[in-house]
């Protein structure tokens, strides 16, 4: 079994993007029996609060990588070794994304499985038990992933609160990379209790953007409705895990 090593600093990106591209490498490894050195990837400082660097991560942070299975089968990742040459040098990819890469193409999609860090589960875990059993999240993107007028209209708290009255529920937990945007959505409704992640202190002293994200996925989870800023059934067929979405618009959450 050969080794797989790829320079990836050309790259730089959100954690979704990120992450899609590390399940694409995982795929290709695992239908080409290579053993995968663990890729570095760079995930954007403008998505983490403006800060001044991007973050450098193999994705331990974020996940159990020692714990990955594919199709049922442990699926090990190997720490770099410099007497290891690059498979693939460093390069561009059309949108950042290597499923569109020529070397990519046509690739086989296994069952991966993996699981969060303890520490994001449990943070996740604890806030789901606050807001109770029976809670609306919702994820309002703002900012660069709305590229129409109606995008933008429609992810305004008018509209967003036009989604929460079709449902019967009394907590709603916003996700959101805009609180100010949206925090005014609390004098348009009086009836129901609004949260974002600031309300609460596990989640306030988190610096890091994308373990927020992170955490708030998992509250996104355990939620009884489920609604996503885009129409997601555009992009992924027969979806079950959103109830609703803000947009009709198409995208990624």
């Amino acid at each position: 079994m050969d080794y797989f090593k790829i320079d990836l600093r050309s790259i730089n990106a959100g954690f979704n993007h990120q992450f899609g591209n590390f399940l694409t490498l995982i795929n290709y490894c695992y239908f080409n029996n290579k053993k995968m050195i663990k890729p570095i990837f760079k995930l954007d400082k403008k998505h983490n609060g403006n800060k001044k660097s991007n973050i450098k991560t193999d994705f331990s942070k974020y996940i159990q990588i020692d714990k990955i299975m594919v199709n049922n089968n442990l699926f090990k990742l190997y720490d770099d070794n410099k007497n290891i040459d690059y498979t693939i040098k460093r390069k561009k990819y059309k949108y950042g994304l290597l499923k569109r890469d020529e070397f990519f193409k046509d690739l086989k999609n296994a069952n991966i499985q993996y699981q969060m860090i303890d520490d994001i589960v449990n943070i996740g875990s604890y806030i789901s038990n606050t807001l109770g059993n029976d809670y609306m999240c919702i994820h309002v993107r703002r900012g660069d992933k709305l590229k129409k007028k109606q995008m933008v209209i429609d992810t305004e708290p008018e509209s967003i609160k036009k989604i929460i009255d079709k449902y019967d529920k009394k907590q709603i937990y916003i996700m959101t990379n805009n609180v100010d945007d949206i925090k005014p959505i609390r004098d348009l409704i009086k009836d129901k209790k609004i949260f974002f992640f600031e309300d609460f202190d596990s989640l306030k002293k988190i610096k890091d953007n994308y373990y927020l994200y992170c955490v708030e996925k998992e509250i996104m989870k355990y939620a009884s409705i489920r609604c996503s800023t885009f129409n997601v059934k555009k992009k992924i067929k027969n979806n079950t895990f959103y109830h609703c979405y803000l947009t009709n618009f198409g995208g990624w959450q």
